[in-house]
């Protein structure tokens, strides 16, 4: 069976201090499970408001024990039914969370409460004492043999006889809660009663992407050096890192870490105090005593069913349930900037940012790949840091997590805290899945640990309690002869010589007596020979073994020296590759970065060229196009000129065959008024009609003289009011509305393709357009006059004009003059 859960998401916001109560809060708590976010950069605008939702949002008044209840108390009661779980402490520098996990003596936190629980819970049903083994090099747990643990706990015994009362693990009246001020009385109810519990710890950390161990001793600072430039330098204390390895299962662990059995929730808070000491802290801008690493402190529930009688758990066939529950206060990212670090403190900071950056990208690959149900490509990169990859099993499906995050109300920090909120936020979405732990049925009688207790009370009741060593008769010390073993054969007793045979006479039973004394006194003092034999032996053994446990204490110690002096020059040499790995990180960086730079040059250089080219082909295409402009003007000028030549001689003929018809016209007049007269002039005279021939001798009449302007004459302008033009253009003409002068027609105008003498009778003014080319317009303008007879009408053309655009045009339109009217002859 499974249990398949999303990471829970708590949120514990700290109070103001100081001078941030001037100033309202970043956020605000408006219901158990949502707060609202805003930036302190606009304040009154509604648009930057967001809204979290958490599994629950503590108020900044709440105490540790409330924190512990809601966050980590469920997480204890999975750890005593067989299931890893992992807590997260998370938010920026400065928000409360170590104090959250570890507290202080007043007020305990959740690493200490989490404790208590336990041993409260397990109480009357721990093991005794150095009855499970852990394998720090495979990451196994075994059960010890019994001799094993019992010469173990014989000489805990001799070296610390005031834990005696506290080995007796069968007395459940041991009072946990007057060892520390801070104690949490919960307890949580253990199904099983049958099974004995043992408690280990491990307290390691991961300083700059390394893992070492806090429960080992520091060593002792070296003496300082002298240093030219600023006089003694501090050494620096060498300390052996360690390796992140996969054990038989695929789980994730840190070899050669110290695995410590506990007996008790006060042993663990001075292992944490021991380990806290030698954590890596230093004093930033926003914290005094701010963690430059990520701790992880996990405590390993060993269990085991117990035997029949209810004594001792079992050995054979039996492997122990083992379930972890670590917790681990990550340090707050920072920003160099606000804090002002330099040298070794920017380079913990980018370690820290680093190993964050990793988690919340793992965080959201496993969210991509649950939402798409494992459709995903890209495989979260949990090698990318050690943090990942202690965890990778918790986050793919081998245990329950949950998350604490502890965040800075202050408006200075509300930068770092929208980050820790989007990064909950996507952890929250995340699901995790545990196996539950499957018991397998052993026959064993149940309640057999109850019945012990009770059996082991009621002796104790009634006077009859065995100490330690009675109940343990292996541990009582063994008599120096006790091992000795004569070569020969018992010697019998006197009432057995006596018994066994029948004697008819006494001198012969005193003979046989004497013989029987002399023979037990050669046995005794054969025997005396060999027992000096081997005392001698005896003494010379120990002889021997003092020389030999001297030899083998040099030997450890040579050992140890050798195997600091490899661990020194381990760690050196792994300090010196990491530098040489930056150093080519940092020139193979430089190279990239140099080889970029010549790539953008030689490519701006051939887009420079490629620009020069396409410049030069441009300049070449625009002259060619002036040139072919320049040639299609001149011909259409010539065309136009030629054009205008021939309509100025057609002008000039119709002109004279005018002139002409007019003097045959005033002709022809002056001879009819002649006739006209001189048939008058006859008629008075005779009274009757004659033909009047006309005489040869008569003077020729005097041609009509008449100025050309005369020919101007239009009848149509006798009528009064503004002039109507006679518009002329083909279908296809298009009109230049960029030309700098455009015809003005007014409202009169009528516009035509093909001209009709009705139509064009009723006008005075007369306007051609001609069009050859889009860029370039002909106006011609002329007048509209009556023909000679009176039934028709010509057309006097007075004036050209051009209109052209071109792109440099940039000067205000200006309309055409408007056709001028010949003014009519009275």
């Amino acid at each position: 069976k499974t249990v398949t859960k999303e990471v829970q998401v708590y949120c514990r916001p700290r109070p103001l201090f100081g001078e941030e109560k001037r100033e309202s809060p970043s956020f605000w708590r408006t219901s158990d499970t949502v707060l609202c976010f805003q930036n302190a950069a606009k304040r009154k605008s509604t648009a930057t408001q967001t809204s979290y939702e958490f599994d629950h949002v503590f108020d900044p008044s709440a105490n540790q024990k409330e924190v512990f209840d809601r966050t980590a108390l469920p997480l204890v009661h999975n750890t005593l039914q067989g299931i890893p779980t992992l807590l997260f402490m998370f938010g920026n520098t400065g928000s409360g969370k170590t104090f959250t996990m570890q507290g202080d003596e007043v007020q305990g936190g959740i690493l200490n409460r989490s404790l208590d629980v336990m041993f409260n819970s397990i109480k009357s049903q721990r093991a005794k004492w150095y009855t499970f083994a852990c394998d720090s090099r495979r990451n196994t747990v075994q059960a010890r043999e019994s001799h094993q643990a019992k010469e173990l706990r014989r000489k805990h015994k001799a070296d610390f006889p005031e834990d005696t009362s506290l080995m007796d693990v069968d007395r459940s009246d041991v009072d946990i809660a007057s060892r520390r001020r801070s104690y949490d009385p919960t307890m949580v109810a253990i199904k099983d009663e049958d099974r004995r519990y043992s408690v280990f710890v491990q307290y390691v950390e991961i300083y700059n992407n390394y893992c070492y161990d806090l429960l080992v001793p520091v060593p002792d600072e070296p003496e300082p050096e002298f240093d030219p430039s600023g006089g003694q330098k501090k050494r620096k204390v060498m300390r052996t890192s360690l390796e992140v390895c996969q054990d038989e299962t695929g789980g994730r662990f840190v070899r050669d870490a110290k695995w410590i059995e506990i007996h008790s929730p006060e042993e663990a808070f001075e292992l944490m105090k021991q380990g806290q000491s030698a954590r890596a802290t230093a004093s930033t801008a926003l914290n005094a005593e701010s963690s430059r690493s990520h701790s992880i402190f996990t405590v390993r529930l060993v269990s085991s069913p117990i035997n029949q009688r209810g004594e001792d758990v079992l050995r054979q066939g039996c492997s122990p349930l083992v379930a972890e529950m670590s917790l681990v206060d990550l340090a707050g990212s920072e920003r160099t900037s606000r804090t002002n670090s330099s040298g070794e403190r920017r380079k913990e900071a980018g370690a820290i940012n680093k190993s964050l950056s990793v988690l919340k990208d793992c965080m959201k690959a496993l969210r991509r790949s649950q939402a798409d149900q494992g459709k995903q490509r890209r495989k979260p990169k949990f090698n990318e840091s050690r943090l990942t990859k202690l965890f990778e099993r918790f986050l793919t499906g081998h245990g329950l997590a949950a998350m604490v995050v502890c965040a800075s109300p202050a408006k200075a920090d509300a930068n770092e805290t929208a980050h820790v909120f989007e990064f909950a936020k996507m952890a929250s979405e995340v699901e995790v899945t545990a196996a539950l732990p499957v018991e397998t049925e052993r026959g064993l009688t149940p309640g057999r640990g109850t019945e012990h207790r009770l059996r082991m009370k009621a002796r104790r009741a009634a006077g009859l309690d065995q100490s330690f060593d009675e109940r343990d008769e292996d541990l009582r010390p063994l008599s120096p002869y006790s091992a000795v073993q004569s070569p020969h054969k018992p010697i019998p007793s006197r009432r057995q010589t006596i018994d066994s045979q029948h004697y008819d006479d006494t001198p012969a039973f005193d003979e046989r007596m004497r013989r029987a004394g002399r023979a037990l006194e050669d046995e005794e003092q054969a025997f005396r020979e060999y027992l000096e034999r081997v005392e001698v032996d005896h003494h010379q053994l120990i002889k021997e073994l003092e020389t030999t446990e001297a030899e083998l204490e040099e030997a450890v110690r040579t050992n140890a020296k050798l195997t600091r002096l490899c661990e020194t020059n381990t760690q050196t040499r792994k300090e010196l590759e990491a530098e040489n790995e930056g150093l080519l990180a940092e020139l193979s960086s430089e190279q990239r970065l140099r080889a970029e730079a010549e790539s953008d040059a030689a490519a701006f250089e051939r887009q420079v060229k490629h620009l020069e080219r396409a410049l030069r082909d441009a300049e070449t295409a625009l002259g060619d196009h002036q040139r072919l402009h320049e040639r299609e003007a001149m011909q259409l000028h010539s065309e136009l000129e030629e054009k205008e030549n021939l309509a100025r001689a057609e002008l000039n003929r119709v002109s004279q065959e005018k002139l002409d018809l007019r003097r045959a016209k005033n002709n022809l007049l002056q001879r009819m008024d002649k006739a006209r007269k001189h048939i008058e002039k006859s008629q008075q005279s005779g009274g009757s009609r004659a033909h009047v021939e006309p005489n040869e001798s008569d003077e020729p009449v005097e041609e009509y003289q008449e100025s050309p302007a005369a020919f101007s004459y239009n009848p149509v302008e006798r009528k009064k009011g503004r002039s109507k033009v006679y518009n002329q253009r083909s279908e296809r003409h298009v009109d230049l509305v960029d030309a700098v002068m455009q015809p003005r027609l007014g409202s009169h105008a009528k516009t035509v393709s093909k001209p009709e003498a009705k139509d064009l009778r009723r006008h005075d003014q007369y306007v051609l357009n001609h069009q050859d080319n889009p860029m370039e317009h002909h106006v011609y303008k002329g007048t509209v006059t009556p023909s000679v007879t009176g039934k028709g009408v010509s057309v006097v053309l007075h004036g050209q004009e051009t209109l052209t655009t071109t792109p440099q045009l940039g000067s205000p339109k200006r309309r055409m003059t408007p056709l001028r009217k010949v003014p009519s002859r009275k």
